[in-house]
């Protein structure tokens, strides 16, 4: 089997091997409406600008070998060298079967790895959510170490991605570097990103800091981020020199402002990603009607999940003041949100379950009472930059009545799913259980 794309660009390319790999394959949703159908995973790698001919070969299951040809967008950033984003979806994939690719320029193998391809309803699925990551730390090694002893299926990142201006700079120190390592240590990081398909969130450190005057490689999430289309438009401004702003809308191919914003399905469950910054306003008709729609469409999935960067109920001292999502509750409890994922605060909490009105369910505990009446938010924002307020995670007569559990230290939610069961744990980048409840259908 042979199966090409391409675009003008990739048309353009010579047959030279020379070009440089800046930045390893890996594994996203892609930007086409067609991967909501689980059937595709879509590779990202970054070159040079040196012309090549770049495809993807790969082999799943025990089917013989495709070959995808590759695509690329121009990153002409001021502040960083001019570079290529490759891209190369894999089609037509059987629910979660083994997947090995290869990534060649021209006849010469630059790069393979291994996944498999995204489960469907009637499989059980395994994936790790964490955030607030990419500062180059050793608790950020550890996160990633502990996370690949898990094998995910997939892993939801909730927001600052890297710090502290969410520039292609930093994506190229406090990301890629650990987050794809070679090596997979508690020094050096693992190959999460090469392996396991990730979903990104925008965080205030990732799209908040729109001057390009400032920060001439900044946003680059809108650029790095393979993410399915259909989101709102948000007019968000964006300052600087005209030619910075030209440059930042062609890399994001003309969508930088509806970027920030989709949905996606994977196995059982419905995947709502929103854009929580304070450019958004989702108590707005506009923005409230595309959330109620794609609630709509999760009703046909047996689980519904939401997640975005900024945690309308928390007990940490830090960000208190961010309670803009707080509109958007009555409407997650009346479509049967089962757990809404955040990060920005920088340890682990979780809510009891919260109905209308922010009603309190204290009978449910996770284990004998599985079953609960409301949306449980999960803080996971421990992920790498500095831990906040670590001393009340002892001290419960501190934290607001809707607080259940709040953990010090690094750490991610490793959560597995069926057709009737979500077992949710928090683990510690000691590979350490802090947490663990269980909700039942």
């Amino acid at each position: 089997m042979r199966v090409l794309f391409t675009s003008s660009l990739a048309l353009l390319a010579g047959l030279g091997f020379g070009q440089a790999m800046l930045v390893k394959p890996y594994l996203q949703l892609g930007d086409d409406a067609q991967t909501r159908s689980s059937k595709t995973l879509t590779v990202v790698w970054h070159t040079d600008t040196i012309r090549a001919n770049w495809t993807v070969r790969f082999r799943s299951g025990s089917r013989t070998t495709g070959e995808v040809l590759a695509r690329a967008v121009r990153i002409a950033m001021p502040g960083t060298p001019e570079h290529l984003v490759w891209s190369a979806t894999i089609p037509d994939l059987k629910p979660g079967e083994d997947l090995k690719y290869w990534v060649f320029s021209g006849s010469k193998e630059r790069f393979t790895a291994s996944t498999h391809a995204p489960k469907s309803p009637s499989q059980p699925v395994r994936f790790a959510v964490y955030g607030d990551t990419g500062r180059n730390t050793k608790g950020q090694r550890e996160v990633a170490f502990q996370i690949s002893r898990t094998a995910p299926d997939f892993a939801v990142v909730t927001g600052d991605i890297v710090y502290p201006n969410g520039r292609i700079s930093e994506y190229r120190k406090n990301w890629f570097p650990i987050m794809n390592s070679d090596k997979k240590d508690l020094a050096s990081g693992a190959p999460l990103l090469r392996s396991i398909l990730h979903v990104g969130v925008a965080g205030n450190h990732d799209t908040a800091y729109r001057s390009l005057s400032n920060y001439p490689d900044g946003l680059a999430y809108y650029l790095y981020w393979l993410q399915p289309s259909g989101g709102p438009d948000i007019d968000v401004k964006t300052s600087g020199p005209d030619a910075s702003r030209k440059a930042l809308f062609e890399g994001s191919e003309r969508r930088l402002n509806s970027r920030a914003n989709f949905a996606f399905a994977y196995g059982d469950a419905y995947w709502i990603a929103l854009d929580a910054n304070t450019y958004a306003n989702w108590s707005s008709a506009k923005l409230k009607g595309w959330l109620e729609g794609e609630l709509k469409k999760a009703q046909k999935y047996t689980w519904k999940f939401v997640t975005f960067h900024q945690p309308p109920y928390h007990s940490s001292k830090k960000h208190q003041s961010d309670t803009m999502m707080r509109s958007s509750h009555d409407l997650f409890v009346r479509y049967g949100v089962d757990v809404v994922f955040c990060g920005h605060v920088h340890n682990y909490q979780r809510t009891v379950p919260m109905g209308i009105g922010a009603k309190l369910d204290r009978a449910f505990d996770g284990a004998k009472q599985t079953r609960p009446n409301g949306v449980i938010y999960v803080v996971t924002g421990a992920g790498g930059a500095e831990l906040y307020d670590q001393m009340m995670a002892d001290q419960p007569k501190t934290w607001q009545p809707w607080t259940a559990v709040y953990k010090a230290g690094y750490s991610f939610t490793l959560c597995d799913l069926d057709r009737k069961q979500l077992t949710i744990r928090q683990v510690s980048d000691k590979g350490n259980t802090l947490d663990q409840f269980v909700i039942q259908k």
